[in-house]
């Protein structure tokens, strides 16, 4: 997990990245700070594959951790259910910021893993 105020000492991590998606605010309610968020989806790899680091959404610790309808209080497809949110979706739109944010355009019709790998590939992580 990481927060707002850890960005700076995430070490190998890509902080950058961290940074502009906690800059965005809680992807429910919009709340500041956030905590960054895994996520789990069949096309992204787990732990201890340089990608992970970048499947994150942000979610503010209401809907990170410790509300009834946090993310880790019911499973990632109820919590997308319960908020109307896909966060592969939100994941990808945030892929996509973030190369427009370095001038560049993240290619059209990429998955998840592609898209992270794309990000990896050019230099922006």
């Amino acid at each position: 997990m990481i927060s707002l105020a850890d960005v700076a000492f995430v070490g190998s991590a890509p902080a950058t990245f961290y940074a502009f998606a906690a800059a965005r605010g809680c992807c429910v309610c919009g709340d500041r700070p956030v905590q960054l968020h895994h996520i789990s989806h069949p096309d992204l790899p787990r732990r201890g594959h340089h990608l992970v680091t970048l499947t994150v959404v942000p979610l503010c610790h209401r809907h990170h951790l410790t509300g009834r309808d946090s993310v880790h209080a019911v499973s990632q497809p109820d919590f997308e259910r319960l908020h109307g949110l896909r966060l592969e979706q939100i994941m990808l739109k945030i892929y996509g910021e973030f190369a427009v944010s370095h001038e560049l355009e993240l290619p059209p019709g990429l998955s998840a893993r592609q898209a992270g790998l794309w990000l990896l590939e050019v230099g922006l992580t």
